[in-house]
């Protein structure tokens, strides 16, 4: 058996059964073919392929001799085996070897540090990575350094997509990240019990995108529900930045319908809905019920009072009649002229009693508005 250092030169294998060529220290410059090797390969379907190491590296690969012990089959010497790569520095670069600026990366390192990642390296072998000559791998991380504890496992892509199992304290989450490299952000994570990172809450899971968010159920319920948690919040802090050009779409929370009823109910005790703006600097702030369709009905209704006050004017208008019952009396109080104007007669009617007039007599209205607040007063909700 001979084992010798050899350079790759060539990874061509017109058999497709990963051979290579290379020159081998000792047999001359001509470039010998050596048969590729994996650690595991089943009977079938499995293995464990794609070890060809790059044109330029130094690799250890090894002859048998011929033998005739007794059992043992009789190998051709003249075939070389690949053993492994060797950490050198390739000799030259080419279109086919490494990428000309990892030149001054120790090859060991090109794993890891191929992005300027330090991974808060020890010195020690605390990592396990597997990755392709694009740039998509597997890394198994285990560095506990007191000052900067990196633990995780992960898989990623050559352009930054990654899946990584994160037990960094720090950390403490799964973390699923599509946007590659560029300026965008589309990240799931799923924090464990006890993150230390104080931007994250523990048992959380968090969605962030810098694309739309489109959740869609095609033939059944959506339900999202808080179970002895506590709020349930729907908020929209936009401010038009990223609006579309010569669009008013943005900072809204649009609830709608297309084909039945938007319901939106209270089952405490004493529970309380409030449709509020907010702003006490705002002008021309607006709440508006309507129906557009014909035959429409908007109720109020109530066991208790309905409260009506305006700073302004309180207007009413019928294109029928205007029906008012009292079960007590009827008072209306103006701090000017009272007018009252008929195209037709004005009837009136006391029935048992008499019609005073100037008789001072009646009783001045006095309107009673009980107001309320809400949890959150006049700020909202200040969570975000």
């Amino acid at each position: 058996m001979q084992i010798s250092l050899a350079e790759v030169t060539n990874r061509f294998d017109p058999k497709r059964n990963h051979g290579f060529y290379a020159k081998i220290a000792g047999e001359g410059s001509q470039e010998k073919f050596i048969e590729g090797t994996t650690p595991y390969l089943g009977g079938q379907l499995g293995g464990f392929v794609g070890i060809i190491p790059a044109v330029g590296t130094t690799i250890l690969v090894v002859r048998l001799g011929v033998t005739g012990e007794p059992g043992v089959p009789t190998v051709d010497g003249s075939r070389w085996f690949y053993l492994g790569s060797t950490f050198q520095q390739e000799t030259k670069l080419n279109d086919e070897g490494v990428v000309p600026f990892l030149s001054e990366v120790p090859p060991a390192q090109r794993v890891t540090d191929v992005y300027g990642q330090s991974e808060a390296g020890t010195g020690l072998p605390n990592l396990l990575c597997l990755q392709d000559e694009a740039g998509n791998g597997v890394k198994l991380v285990g560095q506990r350094r007191e000052d900067a504890m990196n633990v995780k496992a992960e898989i990623y892509s050559s352009e930054g997509k990654s899946i990584s199992l994160n037990d960094s304290p720090g950390l403490d989450c799964i973390r699923i990240d599509a946007a590659s490299n560029d300026e965008g952000k589309s990240v799931i994570t799923l924090t464990d019990s006890n993150p230390q990172n104080h931007s994250m809450a523990a048992h959380m899971i968090q969605l962030e995108s810098t694309g739309p968010q489109n959740l869609i159920n095609m033939e059944s319920e959506t339900n999202i529900i808080v179970k002895d948690g506590r709020e349930l919040q729907l908020l929209n802090n936009s401010t038009g930045s990223n609006k579309m050009p010569n669009s008013e779409e943005y900072g809204s929370v649009n609830i709608q319908s297309r084909n039945k009823d938007v319901n939106i109910f209270d089952m405490k005790e004493d529970g309380r809905i409030f449709i509020e703006c907010l702003r006490d600097d705002g002008f021309n702030q607006t709440i508006q019920i309507q129906t557009h369709g014909t035959g429409g009905n908007i109720i109020i209704k109530t066991n208790g009072n309905v409260g009506i006050e305006a700073v302004g004017n309180i207007d009413l208008k019928a294109g029928g009649d205007i029906n008012m019952k009292a079960g007590g009396e009827v008072k209306i109080t103006s701090q000017q002229q009272l007018s009252l104007q008929s195209n037709s007669d004005i009837a009136a009617d006391a029935i048992g009693a008499n019609i005073e007039l100037n008789s001072g007599k009646s009783t001045p209205a006095n309107p009673n508005i009980e107001e309320d607040t809400n949890t959150y007063g006049n700020q909202g909700i200040t969570t975000y």
